[in-house]
């Protein structure tokens, strides 16, 4: 439920209120490449490209296939 909520709040552009909601999912259910995604995205949005960074890692390494988590993955490497 907490990944749920979360993206909707990160599809509405509150950020802020999605990273901890994210946070908690991921204590939860710490496997979960997509959330990985959606925590790098609300650092991405606020500013925290290191921890962006290292959330599209963690994802990549749980979903090596997962062409999302490559896509954001490469999108802030080339930020950076």
């Amino acid at each position: 439920a907490h990944f749920y909520l979360a993206d909707v709040l990160l599809n509405d552009g509150d950020f802020k209120q999605a990273l901890p909601l994210y946070q908690k999912a991921l204590k939860l259910e710490p496997k979960t490449a997509s959330a990985y995604v959606g925590l790098g995205e609300c650092f991405q949005k606020l500013g925290h490209q290191a921890e962006a960074l290292a959330a599209y890692k963690r994802a990549v390494d749980l979903a090596p296939q997962d062409a999302n988590a490559r896509g954001h993955l490469g999108f802030a490497l080339s930020q950076s």
